[in-house]
């Protein structure tokens, strides 16, 4: 997990040279002349660490030593290797210090100076170079030689062999760094690989969720067009829905115009019959007052004729009975002289014929009563009429050629008011019954057209027709009470 954290990090200076990672460092040109080239030889390989023995020594001088004249003929090979003192090279690796190269020579091999020819050259230097089993078979052969014969400062064999130990040493020494060094760089190596490694890692863990992002935006893509495609054909449904209620809305839009314009209509109209109402009403109320002003005259007329008819009826009632007192005063007087007149023909005739003696003559007891005034009303029987029950008698001319003043003079005049009379209230009782018809079919028709409204927001005309119909109602109350009655 930690390995997998640093992997995920992001790469700096600081983490490079904490994970040992070496950074790169930019590449010089190195300048250098080579005088002759020699095909690469075989490299070595190194050396076993052992215990400088004379056993050891022995071994290894019967077994690596040389014939001279391959030496002779191995040092007649030189390298001229030319360096600029002035140039600075970069190390390979961070980790290893650059000073390191300067005494490194290629295993197997040790330099010598080659004096002669190359001193001539500044800068330059001629090296010789021997291979490993030169060296150890020049080493070997020390010993025998310096066994051989003294040591001494003049020969150079001593002082080669010399020279050669302590490079041979140095040689050590130096693989001995070497073998530390690839150790270090294999080291460095395997870091580098698990770097490599990581970053393939990185690479590819990379690449995966790039493929992944990829492959989760082709699949939003395929989601994108498919919610495109169906808000496509939602738009289009809307589309026709709008079209379709754009066209229910003119619809709609032309109904309305038309309902307002009847609405307009109706309104004026319902003005014009609140107007005519209104009218109506000013005219139902002075016609109102003019009918009760006329019923209040009407009845006073009507009481006035009342009066008028039972004065009339009192004097005709006493004219009536004065005329009857007369008029059987006049009978009385009349009986008598008939029954005088009868008394002296019947005793003419009785002594004239014997015949008269079967007529009877009247008698004073047989006279005719007073006739009542009340029967006179309740038969009324004409006064002619009374005189045929009276027995029949013969009368003279003079008694029949003189009817009764009275009669004839007062009886028509009172029979020609009381007809005047009756025509006149009946003449006013048709005009007002006529009239109030009119007013109470107008008041009806008024009440009707009313009848589905609401009174109380009419204001002053609804209380009026409020009042009319209370009126209306105890009036249609009156009649019913008053048919009850009759």
């Amino acid at each position: 997990m930690a390995m997998l954290r640093s992997m995920t990090r992001p790469k700096t200076r600081a983490t490079r040279r904490k994970a040992k990672l070496p950074a790169k460092a930019p590449t010089k040109m190195v300048t250098g002349k080579q005088q002759k080239r020699k095909p690469q030889s075989r490299v070595s390989p190194p050396l076993v660490k052992r215990q400088m023995t004379e056993a050891n020594s022995q071994k290894k001088g019967e077994n690596e030593v040389e014939p001279i004249d391959k030496q002779h003929n191995d040092l007649s090979d030189v390298v001229i290797i030319s360096s600029d003192e002035e140039e600075e090279e970069a190390p390979l690796l961070p980790d290893i210090d650059p000073g390191i190269h300067k005494d490194v020579n290629p295993p197997g091999a040790n330099v010598e100076r080659i004096p002669g020819d190359g001193e001539g050259i500044p800068e330059r230097m001629l090296l010789k170079i021997t291979t490993k089993a030169e060296t150890k078979g020049v080493s070997n052969s020390l010993p025998e030689s310096n066994s051989d014969s003294p040591p001494t400062q003049d020969n150079p064999l001593n002082a080669l062999a010399t020279v050669q130990s302590e490079h041979a040493q140095e040689i050590q020494r130096l693989l001995q760094e070497l073998d530390a060094a690839n150790a270090e760089n294999k080291r460095i190596q395997q870091l580098q690989d698990t770097a490599a490694k990581y970053r393939e890692l990185e690479h590819a863990r990379a690449t995966s969720s790039t493929e992944n992002k990829y492959a989760a935006a082709v699949r939003d893509l395929e989601n994108g067009r498919r919610e495109i495609l169906q808000l496509t054909r939602e738009n289009e449904e809307l589309c026709v829905q709008l079209d379709n209620t754009g066209a229910e809305c003119d619809v709609l839009a032309k109904e309305l115009s038309d309902v307002r314009a009847l609405r307009i209509k109706e309104k004026k109209e319902h003005e014009d019959i609140l107007a005519d109402i209104m009218k109506a009403k000013h005219v139902l109320a002075k016609e109102l007052t003019d009918i009760r002003a006329l019923r209040t005259k009407e009845k006073k007329e009507h009481e006035d004729i009342l009066a008028d008819i039972m004065k009339a009826k009192q004097v005709d009632k006493t004219s009536a009975n004065k005329h009857l007192l007369s008029e059987n005063q006049r009978l009385r007087a009349e009986n008598e002289r008939l029954n005088a007149v009868a008394a002296t023909q019947a005793a003419t005739s009785s002594s004239s014929s014997p015949q008269s003696s079967n007529i009877t003559p009247l008698t004073p007891q047989k006279t005719i009563s007073p006739i009542s005034p009340l029967s006179i009303f309740k038969n009324n029987t004409p006064p002619s009429s009374q005189h045929n029950r009276a027995p029949w008698s013969p009368l003279a001319p003079s008694s029949m050629s003189h009817p009764p003043t009275t009669t004839t003079t007062t009886a028509p005049s009172t029979s020609t008011n009381e007809s005047q009379k009756d025509d006149n209230i009946r003449t006013i009782y048709t005009k007002t019954k006529r009239r109030f018809d009119n007013l109470q079919s107008v008041t009806m028709q008024l009440l009707h057209c009313t009848r589905g409204m609401d009174l109380a927001l009419l204001g002053e005309f609804g209380k009026l027709v409020t009042k009319l119909r209370d009126v209306l109602n105890e009036d249609g109350k009156d009649r019913a009470n008053e048919g009850g009655i009759k």
